[in-house]
């Protein structure tokens, strides 16, 4: 069942993401997931992202700029979801490891926003909330092994752990680098 069909379906994701301002999101979903589209999606998808082809195969790595209150914490939190909670992973999980999705925003309160709607999906849709094996302030363990947790912006975060997806969230804000929030006063952009 790819992303769009969980969208669709009444008993998972149907109507939490039917009003119109969500149309180019799932215009987007289906370019990362290489789905098929039809003339109306195609110029959508054509309007915002200046190709004329369509992806042929699903993406490994999506950037968006998206504005404030754009909904991109929703979508991250039904992307994690959709991965964590529909797709089996266990054929390419080794005994003892534990597969983790994370969420990574620029300090611990954004995270928890955004794993406070993955939970608040997954309590609401009963296929979901019976996989919640245990949930913590910043973890939802899930009877399929998976892991979802959320981790702030910072070096050491996402180290040695086997990650399925790597959600992160509103980068311009991260510390270091050349965001437009620098750890080091006089960083400037090249």
């Amino acid at each position: 069942m790819n992303i769009i069909q969980t969208l669709d379906d009444p008993a998972l994701f149907g109507g939490m993401f039917d009003a119109p301002s969500w149309w180019p999101w799932r215009v987007f979903l289906k370019a990362l997931q290489a789905i098929p589209m039809d003339e109306t999606e195609f110029a959508t998808y054509r309007h915002h992202t200046g190709r004329s082809v369509l992806p042929s195969k699903p993406a490994r790595y999506a950037e968006l700029v998206v504005g404030r209150r754009g909904g991109k914490s929703r979508v991250l939190a039904l992307i994690a979801v959709y991965l964590g909670c529909v797709i089996d992973h266990g054929p390419y999980i080794v005994p003892g490891e534990t597969p983790v999705i994370a969420i990574i925003a620029k300090d611990r309160a954004q995270a928890i926003v955004i794993k406070d709607y993955i939970a608040g999906f997954m309590r609401e849709i009963p296929a979901f909330a019976a996989l919640i094996e245990d949930e913590l302030a910043e973890t939802i363990r899930l009877s399929n092994k998976v892991v979802i947790e959320v981790h702030t912006a910072s070096i050491g975060a996402p180290r040695g752990r086997t990650f399925l997806c790597v959600l992160c969230d509103e980068t311009a804000f991260w510390p270091g680098g050349y965001s437009t929030n620098p750890d080091v006063e006089g960083n400037k952009r090249r």
